[in-house]
Order: C-alpha cells, then sequence, then structure tokens
C-alpha cells in the first residue's frame, strides 16, 4: 500500500459522519429492537429544526426495507464490507436509490456505498415491482380541548385564518359523510359525525406549528382514539380510572369530558411513557387528575372504593395502526401473551367494588385480542354483559363469533378512514335481571348479594359507634394495619370500663344503650383483664428522681405518681434512649459553649473547644498543661500540627478537626512533666 493510500485511509477514517446520517442510523437501529415509533424517536433527539428531514429520511428507509434488503444481498455488499453497520447500509442505500439519488460526504461508510453505487442501481432495477401499498391516506384528525377553548372559538379562529368549513345537514346518511371527508380540498375542514368536538382535515394538513396546537387547543387524535372515551361517557364529578393512560389523549379526553371535576386516576407502568403522559395532562390544562407510575394489576380495588367508570386500552399487537410503519404480522406466540395479559388486566377492571361500567379498547384489529378476550371474560363473570357501544349510523360490528358482537364497534381504516380499532362496553348486570348466561348469572349476583349484606352488617357495626371509620392515608390507601385495630380495642375497652356501672351511667345520663358486637367476650364485657393491665404497667416509663427533690406519692386507684421538682425519664425503647442521649448531649455542648464565651487569642482556641477538651479529660490532661504545651509551640506549628486553629484574620479562628498524633503526644509529654 503506498503512502498515498495510507493517507487517503486516514483522512476517510478521521471524517465524521454526518448528523442526518447518524442520528438516522441509530434511529432505524432502535427501531429494529423496538424501542419505540420512528416518530418518537425522532423526537427524542430534541432537535426540532431537523424532525421533519430526519423523519422522512428514515421512514424512506423503512418503507422500502425489503427492496434495500435484496439490493444489498444482489452486491454482497454487507459480506464485503463486514465493518459497515447494517442499520447505515440500509439508510444510505435507499437514500440512493429511493431518494435524492446521491450522498454528500466523503466519511469511509458513504464512500464504501458509493463505491458499489452502479451495482446497486442495476440490482434494484432487475427486481420485481413491489406490490403496491394498500395504506391509504387517512385525514387529519384534531381534537379540540374543551378545557382550554369552545369548539366555536376555534371553529372561528379558523376561519380568520382562511380555513373554510365544510357544512352538512343533520340527516346525512354514514356514506354521505364518508364522501364528504373523501371530497375535502386544501384549507377546508368539517366536523365530524359521531364526536362532536373532532375537526377534520385532508390528509398530509400540517397542524403542528399551528398556535392552537402549541397552546393546547388542538390535539392531533385519530377518530378511532376517540371513541373509547365517547363510549364511557364520565360525567362531571364521577371517579374514574384510565388504566393504561400513556401517551395521555385520550385521558385528557376524559378530563374535558369531566369538566375538570371528581377524581380521574391515570395509571402507566413505564417510566419513560410516565413522562410524556404528565407533561401532555399538563399542557392540556388537566387538573382532577391523579397520575400513577405502576402496574394496573398491581392496584388495589379496595384502595378505589368510590370509582364507577375504568377505561381500559392496554398494550397490543397494533396491527390496526395505518400510518405506523409496516411490522411483519404478529406470531402465534405473541398473540397468545398479548390476549393472557389483556384478559387479566379487564378481569381486574372488572373486580373494583363500585364499578358500573368499564370500556375495553385495542388498536389491534385480530379476533384472539378483541372477541376473545371478551368471551373469555364474559364467562368468568357472568354478573357483566355487553352494553351498546356502537353509536346508531356506524357500520362496524365484532364478528360473528361473539355473542351480542353487534353492540361492540371495530373501525376499519377502508371503511371508516380511521385506523383500525375495536372497542366493547361491560356494565354491570342490574338485580332482578337476566345477564348472558343465565342461571350462572343469577347464581354469580345471588352470592354477590350476600357478600354486600355481610358488608352493610360490618358497616352497621361502624355506624353504632363501636368502632371508628378507616381514614384514607396518602395516594387514596386506606389503612386497615394492626395499629387502627389496636387503636380501636383501646376505644371499645375504655368505652367498656367498670363493666355494667359504666353501662347504667350512660343510662343514667340519657344516652341509649348500644347492643354491643362483643357480647360474651370477656375483654370487652367489663371485666378487669389483669394481664392486659400488667402490660400496660409495663409498657409505662420508668422515671427516676434526681438528688435533692423531694419524692412523694399518693394513691390513687392502685397506681402511684411522682411529683418532684425534675424528674428524668426513661424511654423503654432503645430508639428513643439513643435520640435523648444525642439531644443531651447537643445541649451540654450548648451550655459549655455559652459559659466559655467567645474564643480567646490564638493559644487558647484550642482549649475553649468542647470536643478538644473532652478527649483530653479522657486522657488525663488537665486545661492548664494543655494551655501551656500549646504556648511553647509557634503560631505557624499549631496550625501545621492540627490544634484546633486556623488564622484568618486577627480574632477569628477555625477548627481543623482532631488532634493529630503528634499534637496528642506533646500534651501527654507537658502532662507527665507537670506532674
Amino acid at each position: 500500500m503506498s503512502a498515498s493510500e495510507t493517507k487517503g485511509n486516514k483522512s476517510d477514517h478521521s471524517i465524521k459522519l454526518p448528523y442526518l446520517y447518524k442520528e438516522g442510523s441509530k434511529i432505524l437501529q432502535s427501531y429494529a429492537e423496538k424501542k419505540g415509533s420512528l416518530k418518537s424517536l425522532v423526537y427524542a433527539t430534541r432537535q426540532e429544526r431537523l424532525y421533519k428531514r430526519l423523519l422522512a429520511l428514515v421512514c424512506r428507509a423503512v418503507d422500502n426495507q425489503p427492496a434495500v434488503d435484496a439490493a444489498l444481498k444482489a452486491v454482497g455488499l454487507l459480506a464485503a464490507e463486514p465493518g459497515l453497520a447494517l442499520s447505515t447500509a440500509r439508510l444510505l442505500t435507499a437514500e440512493l436509490l429511493f431518494g435524492a439519488g446521491q450522498l454528500s460526504s466523503e466519511a469511509r461508510p458513504v464512500v464504501t456505498v458509493l463505491r458499489y453505487a452502479d451495482r446497486l442501481r442495476a440490482a434494484a432495477a432487475a427486481a420485481p415491482a413491489p406490490a403496491a401499498d394498500r395504506r391509504a391516506p387517512l385525514p387529519r384528525y384534531a381534537r379540540v380541548n374543551t378545557l382550554l377553548a369552545t369548539v366555536d372559538d376555534v371553529i372561528q379562529q379558523l376561519t380568520t385564518e382562511g380555513w373554510e368549513r365544510v357544512k352538512y345537514p343533520p340527516t346525512l346518511t354514514y356514506d354521505g359523510f364518508i364522501s364528504q371527508v373523501k371530497s375535502l380540498s386544501e384549507r377546508q375542514f368539517l366536523v365530524d359525525l359521531h364526536v362532536p368536538c373532532l375537526l377534520v382535515f385532508p390528509p398530509g394538513t400540517e397542524l403542528h406549528r399551528h398556535p392552537l396546537y402549541r397552546g393546547g387547543q388542538l390535539i392531533l387524535q385519530d377518530k378511532a382514539s376517540c371513541l373509547p372515551p365517547v363510549v364511557l361517557a364520565p360525567t362531571p364529578g364521577e371517579y374514574v380510572i384510565d388504566a393504561c393512560s400513556a401517551p395521555g389523549m385520550k385521558t385528557s379526553q376524559l378530563a374535558a369530558m369531566m369538566e375538570n371535576k371528581g377524581t380521574l386516576v391515570a395509571v402507566e407502568r413505564d417510566r419513560a411513557r410516565f413522562g410524556t403522559l404528565s407533561t401532555m395532562l399538563t399542557k392540556a390544562g388537566v387538573s382532577n387528575v391523579k397520575l400513577v407510575n405502576g402496574d394496573f394489576l398491581k392496584l388495589r380495588p379496595e384502595d378505589h372504593p368510590r370509582v364507577t367508570a375504568i377505561l381500559l386500552d392496554p398494550s397490543c399487537s397494533g396491527t390496526g395502526m395505518v400510518s405506523r410503519e409496516p411490522e411483519e404480522a404478529p406470531s402465534e406466540e405473541r398473540l397468545r401473551r398479548l390476549s393472557n395479559l389483556q384478559a387479566m388486566l379487564l378481569r381486574h377492571a372488572l373486580s373494583f367494588p363500585a364499578v358500573r361500567r368499564v370500556v375495553y379498547s385495542t388498536c389491534s384489529v385480530t379476533e384472539q385480542e378483541n372477541e376473545q378476550v371478551v368471551a373469555d371474560t364474559l364467562a368468568a363473570h357472568p354478573g357483566w354483559r355487553l352494553a351498546a357501544a356502537a353509536p346508531a349510523t356506524w357500520r362496524g360490528r365484532a364478528r360473528t363469533t361473539l355473542p351480542g358482537g353487534e353492540l361492540c364497534i371495530r373501525a376499519d381504516p377502508t371503511e371508516d378512514l380511521c385506523h383500525g380499532f375495536f372497542v366493547a362496553a361491560f356494565e354491570k348486570v342490574p338485580e332482578g335481571e337476566e345477564g348472558l348466561n343465565g342461571r350462572e348469572g343469577k347464581k354469580a349476583r345471588r352470592k354477590g348479594g350476600e357478600k354486600r349484606k355481610s358488608a352493610d352488617s360490618v358497616m352497621e357495626i361502624s355506624a353504632n359507634g363501636e368502632g371508628e371509620d378507616p381514614k384514607p392515608a396518602m395516594n387514596g390507601h386506606v389503612d386497615d394495619g394492626a395499629p387502627k385495630q389496636k387503636k380501636k380495642k383501646r376505644s371499645l375497652s375504655k368505652s367498656s370500663q367498670g363493666g355494667d356501672a359504666g353501662a347504667k351511667a350512660l343510662v343514667e345520663a340519657g344516652a341509649e344503650k348500644q347492643p354491643s358486637p362483643m357480647a360474651g367476650n370477656e375483654k370487652f364485657n367489663g371485666a378487669p383483664n389483669e394481664a392486659k393491665k400488667k402490660r400496660k404497667r409495663k409498657q409505662k416509663p420508668k422515671k427516676s428522681v434526681s438528688e435533692g427533690d423531694e419524692e412523694s406519692t399518693k394513691e390513687t386507684g392502685g397506681e402511684k405518681t411522682l411529683t418532684g421538682a425534675s424528674l428524668e425519664t426513661k424511654e423503654p425503647v432503645e430508639g428513643n434512649r439513643k435520640k435523648k442521649k444525642q439531644k443531651k448531649r447537643s445541649n451540654q455542648q450548648v451550655s459549655n459553649r455559652a459559659s466559655n464565651g467567645k474564643a480567646s487569642e490564638v493559644g487558647d482556641a484550642s482549649v475553649q473547644d468542647i470536643s478538644f477538651q473532652r478527649g483530653r479529660e479522657k486522657r488525663g490532661i488537665s486545661d492548664a498543661d494543655a494551655k501551656e504545651a500549646a504556648h511553647s509551640v509557634p503560631a505557624k506549628r499549631r496550625k501545621s500540627e492540627g490544634t484546633g486553629t486556623k488564622v484568618l484574620k486577627a480574632g477569628k479562628y477555625k477548627k481543623s478537626g482532631r488532634l493529630s498524633k503528634k499534637r496528642r503526644n506533646r500534651l501527654k509529654h507537658a502532662a507527665a512533666l507537670a506532674k
């Protein structure tokens, strides 16, 4: 190899790959590892001015990946150039064959691909034409955030900007509405037929830079994603849970329908998506939400006894997403795992005690994730049934394999011009009505009635004054632990002290005697419990009288009380004893410092220090000996030897910490000389 070739190779290595190619290769690698969608990975770069170019670059590589892989395999580029990464080769080849047609850089990866440019073009031309893309462009949907603006205000602002609203009669059929949407031209929009606060724009309409979108008044949300909150239909003041809430479009729609009144619990397990959810809700002006970064399956139903409606949109295969990048068909194993998880989440949602409506939705079109999950859940919960979810004019219904499937919604991209979606609504079967499962449903409701009856009897005991209502703790959890039970027993024992005498006193005072639920229990019948009294005596803090104080005892019901000038209480708990000892030590140091006053001369500073004084007392060195030894050493040496002084200015000193070993030896020697 000649010197010029060596120099050329070095220059290839020293030239950096352009930012777009470098970040695009990283995004393709992350996308292949299923770390997120292309849009989310592009936005994660935080290079706002390059979002559009970067997204177009990576989308081109993904859309033409089969043809690119075939060309790379035909010319053997990856085998001949093992140092070239697969994601970089795909990106550069796609840009060369299906993009700009040229690569502008002298970096080594670019130069390598350009050497095979002619052969790559020939291989791409010889390959069969790819199948036509069945994904038709969908309209641009934008939901008006009624928490920050009204639909009329948004329409008026768009009209003043030059947009034209297309109106249609209220009696328009569904086919007529679809035709109206397809005929929209540039700078036109209309209001959706099924979602009143949803605006429909022509495909490809750019709204990311619009002031209404930046201000949160408009939220870019597909029509299919708006259907589950519309079906759930929460009311202001209700207690609602959004089980899998990120990225937050449905959550903000629920809050808008609730008018920011009531309680909305948004649960998200993934930490990164939880941050996106929080940002989204803050921008949308949601104020009645409680964010939970955790697993919905670990959310205890007893901690949310007032929840009446739950929206569940769990993880799915995403086979209904039209704008999503093309992927391989999900395997049977993945569908099985997803359907098992979805069924677990749905059954957990139905287990909340006061819930009356549950909406289950997925962005999948597979029967295994939709109809099969719903059918299995209804079989396991006979006290629930399907409710009407689809609007009267909606054509798409569930498949016939699901009994009552005509009540569910199936959205189709071709028929409905939105993403593929499935929505099913569950409602609690009222008492006295037969569910889908006949006798089994009646038997299950009878068992549920017995459970509610026993629960009501327990609440009656609390209402009669025999116990205390549980107080909710932080984060909505109810404290049902042992300490509360002990407190409850103590209150009962106090109220029943004296047995019949106490009850007699209540009757004489005009109070009506309540029947005690603890009848027959000696601990609560008024009979003194000697073992309990002994335990109480043992737990009482011991008190000792210091010298010089008088001790006087008064007999009061067999108990002794100590009175004196100063009492020293000793806590039985080790932790309290340590805390008191530390507090006593700090108080003693403060008092010693107050008595000693301000530090005097440089030589006296070490004597004034409390910690040094305590160390000298342990070693048997007096203050006079220490002072004499300190004055015998020059100030500069005292500073270097760690005497506890540092000369900053006249009269100002700073402690340097513990005495050095050399200084301690000097003090010991001074003490020995003094003796």
